[in-house]
């Protein structure tokens, strides 16, 4: 995952004088630093080549599901953007979810607590 908080701003405003009209999150589902790292070597012939690695501010996550070790995207992307694990298969919803069964209880996004403010 990787944060770019300011794409481009005026010369003659520095960041910490405004606050920042928009976040952009990049999520590379799948992806850790062996991939990127493997991607920058197949695509430029060395490491530390893709954009990405030179970002100023880049994180990465460890998103288990609540029930399994290995998560699928659903899971993993509903981990990443509100903070609460749940079951494969489930977007969105608290590990009350059954996948086909049973609806969760919902989980706020990232997004929407944004948009509250």
């Amino acid at each position: 995952m990787a944060w770019l908080p300011a794409c481009a701003r005026p010369s003659n405003e520095s960041v910490a004088q405004r606050p920042a009209r928009n976040v952009i999150l990049f999520l590379a589902d799948g992806t850790g630093i062996s991939t990127v790292h493997a991607a920058s070597i197949h695509g430029h012939g060395a490491a530390q080549k893709l954009y990405i690695q030179h970002m100023p501010h880049l994180g990465f996550s460890e998103t288990s599901s609540a029930s399994t070790w290995v998560t699928d995207s659903a899971a993993g992307m509903t981990a990443i953007v509100t903070g609460e694990k749940t079951h494969n298969g489930v977007i969105s919803q608290g590990p009350d979810a059954v996948r086909g069964k049973q609806d969760g209880r919902p989980l706020k996004s990232i997004l929407e607590y944004a948009e509250e403010k």
